[in-house]
């Protein structure tokens, strides 16, 4: 427990008195060094991914059917969203004409009539 308190010390010193100093000069060399060190073992790791788990690739008649599957999908709907959509805008028209109906019809409906005598 004590050693774990050490290290925490040491850490909290390391951390807190060390500033790393990086003129401008040694800046592209150190961010080359690391960028190729930081391919190189990704480039492992894609290696290591193929080697261990022997993936396949799909056939081109499977990404075909399923691009077709998509591309069906996305017409049915839309075809229906249009659908929707006029069937919306045949009530909201419906509705507008009704309200002027009845604005018109309420405007003639208050107006007073005089009969004029007959000679």
């Amino acid at each position: 427990m004590a050693g774990l308190y050490a290290l925490s010390a040491f850490c909290f010193v390391l951390t807190c008195s060390y500033r790393p100093v990086v003129h401008l000069e040694h800046y592209n060399i150190i961010m080359y060094s690391l960028g190729g060190a930081h391919c190189f073992f990704s480039f492992l790791v894609l290696v290591t991914y193929f080697l261990s788990n022997h993936p396949t690739l799909p056939s081109v008649g499977s990404i075909v059917q399923r691009i077709r599957l998509v591309a069906n999908t996305l017409c049915k709907s839309l075809l229906t969203n249009q659908i929707l959509l006029i069937h919306i805008i045949m009530i909201l028209t419906l509705l507008l004409n009704s309200a002027q109906y009845s604005e018109h019809s309420n405007k003639y409906s208050q107006m007073s009539y005089t009969v004029a005598p007959t000679p």
